[in-house]
Formats: C-alpha cells, structure tokens, sequence
C-alpha cells in the first residue's frame, strides 16, 4: 500500500524501535515514516540512525503525552493514511 504515514511514538524504546521500524518498512511500498521522540535518553534515536531510508522524519517534543505526540505527528503527515504505532 502507497500513501501511507505512520506516526510511532517514542521514548526510551531503545529495545523496539528497530523492530517496529522495520516491520513497517516490510509492510508497506513507500511509506512515510514520522518519529515523535520525548527526549529519548537511551540509544533508540540511534537506531533510528541507521535505517537507510529516506522518507524517516524525527520530531521532538518536550511535553509528551499520548494524545499530544499524536496529534502531533499527524500535523507532520504528508499522506491520505494514517497508522498510528507505539514502539513497543
């Protein structure tokens, strides 16, 4: 499926979050990837890193709350689908 955002909240999910990211990409054609970070203090940004994929944007955001980061994350979306994730 083509025209598809996926918002994946993040904090500390340092244990998840590659695989939640590559689970997406071996899910959908293109997808838009959006990271909603809370000022993630382990290495899970890092991981973020290393995927080789260009359509992964990285936000950050201080007050983080479920349905903030949510809402959030869908101002950012460029595509007619959502899907929302938790890293974990």
């Amino acid at each position: 499926m083509d025209n598809i955002s996926v918002i994946i909240r993040n904090r500390n999910e340092e244990r998840y979050i590659g695989y939640a990211i590559q689970s997406v990409l071996d899910t959908f054609d293109k997808p838009e990837i959006i990271i909603i970070d809370n000022n993630s203090t382990d290495n899970s940004m890092g991981i973020v890193n290393t995927f080789d994929f260009e359509t992964i944007k990285t936000y950050n955001i201080d007050s983080y709350s479920p349905g903030e980061s949510l809402n959030y994350g869908v101002t950012k979306c460029s595509n007619d689908y959502i899907l929302v994730l938790s890293a974990h």
